[in-house]
């Protein structure tokens, strides 16, 4: 809304230069300039005028992106994560990967894709999925969340956010497995 008043605002202010006669002059060198004053061997040139549409006499209406999002919103009666359930283990042999399903209700719009966000950050791009893998998540507690997102990259829906816990396998650094050398690489685990 802003920008637009200021649009209209430089408009209004360049309309009564744009009415004035403009002098066209070439010089020797073939170098073409313009200029509001008329000089030797100048052609008066008179600029075409801007279309101006005028706002609709109702005054004006809201943008059509937010009313677009607005009925997108409404289109989808259920957005959510179906797995894993929220304060899930995933076990170490699983090594840090997540499958991700997601639900939603009706389907998919078309140009509308699905986001997953892992800690608040989006673990991968938007695509038009419900199945998604979150790989190598390091072990500890993590937040999983679900967005969905229209074709111009605004967020339409969020799911409720799902906890779950990633256990990894791990070799402590003082164990005699860490320290044990590679049979059949030289140099592997030796001082």
């Amino acid at each position: 809304m802003k920008r637009w008043f200021l649009l209209m605002c430089a408009t209004a202010l360049a309309l009564p230069a744009l009415a004035d006669t403009v002098y066209r002059v070439v010089d020797d060198d073939g170098t073409v300039r313009f200029s509001d004053r008329p000089t030797p061997g100048a052609s008066a040139v008179q600029p075409a005028m801007p279309d101006v549409v005028s706002p609709p006499s109702g005054g004006l209406a809201a943008p059509a992106s937010s009313q677009s999002v607005s009925e997108a919103r409404r289109a989808y009666r259920r957005f959510y994560i179906e797995s894993p359930a929220d304060n899930a283990t995933i076990p170490p042999g699983y090594a840090g990967d997540i499958q991700v399903s997601v639900g939603v209700e009706p389907s998919l719009r078309d140009g509308d894709r699905v986001r997953l966000l892992l800690d608040g950050t989006p673990s991968q791009s938007a695509m038009r999925a419900r199945v998604f893998m979150i790989a190598g998540v390091e072990r500890g507690e993590h937040r999983i969340q679900a967005e969905l997102i229209d074709a111009g990259g605004r967020v339409l829906r969020q799911s409720s956010p799902v906890t779950v816990f990633v256990k990894r396998a791990q070799v402590p650094p003082n164990s005699p497995a860490a320290k044990a050398p590679v049979s059949g690489v030289r140099g592997a685990n030796t001082p």
